[in-house]
């Protein structure tokens, strides 16, 4: 499914949905009108779309094709007021339940706390989850201000991921979704910075552009711990 927003053609925020043809063209399967302002779509699936204004602050669940939207203002974090920080959102299925769970990550700048909490629709409710993980602890300890943390997440192989780090070092950090475990990746050796996060034929793939034109992808092997390179083109 390709989601795309069409702003200047047309006066509303909309959502199109279409399938990929053999000669590199698309079909339209459906167009829908989104009914927020400034909407960022987290995820989606089974037809279900993850979206959020705000900063995370306020989330919603919304089914366009029966057209209703459900609004998420709650939290189970605490406030710090007199602190600033940055937000990262996931969405996923879990299939063993049947059920679909968000997870937001907050990073505390000035105190370099970061704290998560997940949200699973069965039962409307939000709940910490702990964040405590060696690369963080190191984190906190040289007391570094994070300038990274989220993206577009990546949900592959059961687990959410998202990028976070510093302006000199980064790695990712990924979110389990059955056992609702944190884990850290560290990135492949060399600058890739510039590079995103994505799914290739099962795996978490960071794809990275050389000084030649030509894009690598860099695969995860989970079961490994390692990184390979492969050439896209």
């Amino acid at each position: 499914m390709k989601i795309n927003f069409d702003h200047k053609q047309y006066p509303e925020y909309l959502l199109f949905t279409a399938i990929c043809n053999s000669g590199a063209t698309l079909s339209s399967i459906s167009r829908f009108v989104i009914p927020f302002v400034t909407f960022r779509i987290v995820g989606y699936c089974n037809g279900l779309i993850c979206g959020t204004v705000c900063y995370g602050r306020t989330i919603y669940l919304w089914n366009p094709s029966i057209g209703k939207c459900k609004t998420l203002t709650g939290t189970s974090l605490p406030v710090k007021a007199a602190d600033t920080f940055k937000s990262a959102l996931g969405f996923a299925y879990h299939s063993e339940s049947d059920d679909y769970k968000i997870v937001r990550i907050v990073g505390w700048l000035k105190q370099n706390v970061i704290e998560a909490e997940v949200y699973t629709l069965s039962t409307d409710m939000w709940r910490r989850v702990e964040v405590s993980l060696e690369s963080l602890r190191r984190f906190g300890a040289d007391n570094s201000i994070f300038t990274r943390l989220g993206g577009q997440p990546q949900f592959v192989n059961g687990a959410l991921h998202w990028s976070i780090g510093t302006n000199d070092q980064f790695w990712y950090l990924s979110f389990d979704v059955d056992t609702e475990r944190f884990g850290e990746i560290m990135p492949p050796p060399g600058n890739h910075l510039e590079g995103f996060l994505t799914e290739f034929k099962g795996l978490l793939a960071l794809v990275v552009c050389g000084q030649d034109g030509r894009s690598w992808a860099m695969l995860y092997m989970g079961n490994e711990g390692v990184w390979c390179g492969r050439v896209l083109g």
